[in-house]
C-alpha cells in the first residue's frame, strides 16, 4: 500500500458514557488523539478527571443497587454476553481496522484480537452458568455452604486485557492509594521475560517463536521475550540467523496485510523505545536494526516506527537487560549450562512469562518449576487456555485473572452454616 488507509466514519470527538448517555468532561477537558503512522490529530477525547469518576461510580452504583443486571439470573446475564459476543464477531473488520488506525497494530494482529475478545465474552457466558460452588454437608448433623455476592462498582484501567495493566511503578502508585481503604486490587504490571533456549532444542521453531514472541504487537506486549538466553554451544548459529531472520521482518503501513511490524502507539512512547536503542549501543553487539527503518510508505515519513532491533552479547547489568522497553527491541546472553541460565532469567525484578526450548521433557519441567514467572511456555508461545490463570510474580504484577480467578476477584464469598440436629450448646452462666 502507498496511500494511508483511513477508515470511513470516523468519530472527530470522543466522550464518556456515564449513565447511559455520552457526555464531555464536566470540566470541559479534552486530549488529542493521534494517528500513529502519521503523528496527526485525527479527533479529540474527553479527558476524564476527578469529578467524571465521581459521576461514573455514582451512576454505576445506582445501577448495581437499584438496576436488574445484579438480579438476572445466570442464563439472562449469559444471553446478554453472547450477544456482545456475536456484535463484536459481527463488526471484526471494522473493530480491526480502527484498532490498526488508533495503535499501529498490524490489521493481522488486530483481527485476532477482536476475535480473542469474542471469545472471552463466550467463555464468562458459559462459565457464569456452569458455576458451581462448594455445599459441605456432615450427614445428619450439619450443612455448609457458600454464596457468592458481586463486590459492585470496580474501577478498571483497560487498555488490554484485565483490570489494570501498566508499568510497575504506576502499580506501586495505585497500591499505596488503594491500601487506605483496604480496596482488592488486581494488576498486570511490567515484564522482562525470558525466552531461554537449549542446545538440543529445535532452533527453527525456537527462532520462530522468539522472533514472534518479540516483535508481534509491534513489541508492545507484557510478555514479550525480550531477553533471550540462548547456549554458547548453539550461540553464534542462532543469532546469526536470528539476525537475519529480523532484518527481513516487514515494517510499513499497518493496514497492509503484509506488514508484519506496525507503528508505536505515540511520539512520546517512540521517544523512549528509540533512547534504549541507543543505550543499547553501548551495552551489546548490535546486529539488527539500530534506528527508524531505511524505507518507510509515502505520507508516513514522520509516523513512530522502530527497526526491528537485535543486541547480542549482553550483560545481565546493562538496562537493555534488567528494564522493560516495550517495543520491538531484544537482547540476547549466552548462558553455559542449566543453573547459570536458570540464573540468568530470575535476575530481573519482573516475573510475569518466561519460555522453554529443550527436547529434554524432564529438564523442560524442572526449569518450570524454578524459574520464578507467573506464566511459562514449554516449547510454543503465549497460547493460552482462557480457563488458566493470568498474572505474574514479583514485580509483575499482583493476582491473577482467568477462569475461576477472575470470578473469585469480582465477588465476596460467604459462608453458610446451618445444624440439621439438635443443637448442642456450652451453657456459660447456667
Amino acid at each position: 500500500m502507498s496511500k494511508h488507509f483511513v477508515p470511513e466514519n470516523l468519530p472527530t470527538h470522543l466522550q464518556h458514557y456515564i449513565g447511559g448517555q455520552r457526555v464531555d468532561s464536566i470540566g470541559g477537558e479534552t486530549f488529542e488523539v493521534l494517528d500513529p503512522v502519521t503523528n496527526t490529530t485525527y479527533a479529540t477525547a474527553a479527558s476524564g478527571q476527578r469529578a467524571d469518576i465521581d459521576a461514573a461510580v455514582a451512576a454505576a452504583t445506582e445501577a448495581f443497587e437499584n438496576g436488574p443486571w445484579p438480579r438476572m439470573k445466570a442464563r439472562a446475564r449469559a444471553k446478554v454476553l453472547f450477544a456482545i459476543a456475536d456484535a463484536v464477531e459481527a463488526q471484526e473488520d471494522r473493530l480491526a481496522e480502527m484498532e490498526t488506525f488508533d495503535t499501529g497494530l498490524p490489521i493481522t494482529q488486530a483481527r485476532g484480537q477482536a476475535q480473542r475478545a469474542a471469545e472471552n465474552f463466550r467463555f464468562f457466558a458459559d462459565l457464569i452458568v456452569a458455576q458451581q460452588d462448594n455445599a459441605l454437608k456432615v450427614p445428619g448433623s450439619q450443612l455448609n455452604y457458600v454464596n457468592r455476592k458481586p463486590i459492585g462498582v470496580a474501577g478498571l484501567i483497560t487498555p488490554w486485557l484485565i483490570s489494570f495493566t501498566g508499568e510497575s511503578s504506576t502499580g506501586q502508585l495505585i497500591f499505596r492509594n488503594c491500601a487506605e481503604n483496604l480496596k482488592g486490587m488486581s494488576m498486570e504490571l511490567g515484564g522482562k521475560s525470558p525466552a531461554v533456549v537449549f542446545a538440543d532444542a529445535d532452533l527453527d521453531a525456537a527462532i520462530d517463536s522468539t522472533l514472534f514472541g518479540v516483535f508481534s504487537l509491534n513489541g508492545e506486549r507484557c510478555t514479550a521475550g525480550s531477553r533471550i538466553l540462548v547456549e554458547r554451544s548453539v550461540y553464534d548459529e542462532f543469532t546469526e540467523r536470528y539476525a537475519e531472520r529480523a532484518k527481513n521482518i516487514v515494517v510499513g503501513d499497518p493496514h497492509d496485510p503484509k506488514t508484519e511490524v506496525g507503528a508505536l502507539v505515540h511520539p512520546e512512547h517512540y521517544e523512549k523505545v528509540m533512547s534504549y536503542v541507543e543505550i543499547g549501543k553501548t551495552e551489546g553487539r548490535l546486529l539488527a536494526g539500530g534506528g527508524r527503518p531505511a524505507h518507510l510508505p509515502e505520507g508516513q515519513e514522520n509516523g513512530s516506527y522502530v527497526a526491528p532491533t537485535v543486541f547480542a552479547d549482553v550483560k545481565p547489568d546493562a538496562r537493555i537487560f534488567q528494564e522493560e522497553i516495550f517495543g520491538p527491541v531484544v537482547a540476547i546472553t549466552p548462558f553455559d549450562d542449566d543453573a547459570e541460565a536458570l540464573s540468568l532469567a530470575n535476575n530481573t525484578k519482573y516475573g510475569l512469562a518466561a519460555y522453554v526450548w529443550t527436547n529434554d521433557l524432564k529438564r523442560a519441567h524442572t526449569f518450570a518449576q524454578s524459574v520464578q514467572a507467573g506464566m511459562v511456555w514449554l516449547n510454543s508461545h503465549n497460547v493460552r487456555d482462557l480457563r488458566t490463570p493470568f498474572g505474574g510474580v514479583k514485580a509483575s504484577g499482583l493476582g491473577h485473572e482467568g477462569g475461576y480467578r477472575s470470578i473469585d476477584f469480582y465477588t465476596d464469598q460467604q459462608a453458610v452454616h446451618i445444624t440439621l440436629g439438635d443443637v448442642h450448646t456450652p451453657k456459660f452462666g447456667a
